[in-house]
């Protein structure tokens, strides 16, 4: 009997089982498909590889305005190829490093039997306690001619191969759909960008969202919001989408269906086995993350909250320390979440707008960075960094960043949420001049009108 069995060797499954072993306990863990997961093979990783592939694109359109010359050529296999050796790179270091701490993996689909017992490839596995980790897989919403249609992809099968397209219509204003439709532009490829909602980025601060979509079309792509998509058809190897309201369909090569992701719970557990409580696709887990049946716990995609693979690591590392009797003081009330977009976006804890919802008097303070040394250099053009605090204490609770290296620099935010640090407090360290962090003094002096590098408020 092993003291811990984990399904699901993404982010979440193989940190908490590294970290299980450091605490002493044996593990056993199960993968289906490949090390990694979503996030290293189908998600986070090959994204930003792409996206760097992009950005290179666009430095050598922009090296002309330094005087330097260059017509970037794209070889599409070659740049998915690099994408793959990345790829291959960083799932070879997790199976060194599995095997350095003594994991046993097993490389089967694993049901859940109940009471610590699991099945996979015709064995029975016994552990003390059960953690399920194991993801998710992309949604597709019952449209009429969305499913099972060959000129309908998810980004599943987007990052498998070199797009053979040349205008792609994109389902869903989202992360997916933001982070892919910017590889597209810079790659030449003709993007139609199709959102239910008022706004793409729909649960951003709505400043992030507005900027986003006037890059988007300012780079070339058809960017549409209120648009309910009714149905599809095939016609002469195209589709056609039909808007609610529309007259005239759409006529792309290919629809990318982008709408956000489903648990993966397939076949995890027995069809006689006790499941767990399930809201909404979901399971419930409690703050220790274990679900509503005795010694199965369960976090990441599968679980409700954020589906991001930096929730989900945080999420195993404290279930491993928790099983172990360890202490583990992570706030995980405050997840960071980043797209990798031109420029970046970067957000943690509320928006102005959710405060107010909330009955929370607030401060803000904005710096618009096209006053930064480091921005004007780069030539990322507008953004900013906004700073919600509470106005009675002053304390952090919002930050929301629209610029280069945005998500690096939320994490200095995240420390704030997490120690519930005031504006005062962060303004206590310098922080280096010339580069992007020195907006984060400005937002935060502007609260105050006391900002170096902002033209003063006028005088009523």
């Amino acid at each position: 009997m092993y003291d811990l069995i984990i399904i699901g060797a993404g982010p979440g499954g193989y940190e908490a089982a590294i970290r299980a072993r450091q605490n002493g306990l044996s593990v056993l863990l199960f993968e289906s498909r490949e090390l990694g997961g979503t996030c290293l093979n189908r998600g986070c990783i090959p994204t930003k590889a792409l996206l760097h592939a992009a950005q290179a694109v666009e430095i050598a359109k922009d090296a002309e305005a330094w005087g330097i010359t260059m017509k970037p050529q794209v070889d599409l296999p070659q740049v998915f190829s690099k994408k793959d050796e990345i790829v291959s790179t960083l799932r070879s270091g997790v199976d060194a490093l599995l095997k350095q701490n003594g994991v046993d993996v097993v490389y089967e689909h694993a049901v859940y039997l109940g009471e610590g017992k699991v099945q996979a490839g015709g064995k029975q596995y016994e552990g003390k306690d059960v953690l399920l980790a194991c993801g998710s897989k992309p949604l597709v919403l019952p449209i009429p001619g969305l499913q099972d249609n060959p000129l309908v992809i998810t980004s599943d099968e987007f990052l498998s191969h070199a797009p053979d397209f040349q205008h792609l219509a994109i389902l869903g204003g989202g992360v997916i759909g933001v982070e892919l439709a910017i590889f597209c532009l810079s790659m030449g490829i003709k993007v139609t960008l199709i959102e239910a909602m008022p706004r793409i980025l729909p649960i951003m601060d709505k400043e992030i969202s507005q900027s986003l979509a006037m890059n988007l079309k300012k780079a070339g792509a058809q960017v549409m919001t209120n648009a309910k998509l009714t149905r599809i058809e095939n016609a002469n190897n195209h589709v056609s989408l039909f808007i609610e309201g529309k007259d005239e369909a759409i006529i792309a090569d290919k629809l990318l269906s982008a709408v956000g992701r489903s648990a993966s719970m397939d076949g995890f557990f027995h069809q006689d086995a006790e499941k767990p409580q399930i809201e909404r696709g979901r399971i419930i887990a409690s703050e220790n993350y274990q679900t509503s049946l005795p010694h199965l716990y369960a976090i990441g995609d599968v679980i409700q909250g954020p589906q991001l693979a930096h929730a989900a690591s945080a999420q195993g590392l404290m279930v491993a320390d928790y099983l172990a009797g360890k202490e583990n003081d992570t706030r995980l009330s405050f997840i960071p979440s980043c797209i990798y977009t031109n420029p970046e976006i970067a957000t943690v804890g509320i928006t102005e707008d959710e405060a107010k919802q909330q009955g929370i008097a607030v401060l803000t303070g904005k710096y618009i960075m096209t006053g930064n040394g480091r921005t004007i250099i780069s030539g990322s053009g507008r953004g900013f960094i906004k700073v919600v605090a509470e106005e009675k204490t002053e304390k952090i609770i919002g930050a929301h960043l629209f610029c280069e290296n945005a998500s690096d620099m939320i994490s200095e935010f995240t420390l704030a949420l997490a120690n519930q640090m005031t504006v005062g407090q962060m303004l206590k360290s310098v922080r280096p001049h010339p580069t992007f962090t020195e907006g984060i003094t400005e937002a935060l002096e502007s609260i105050h009108s006391r900002a170096i590098h902002v033209a003063p408020p006028r005088k009523r």
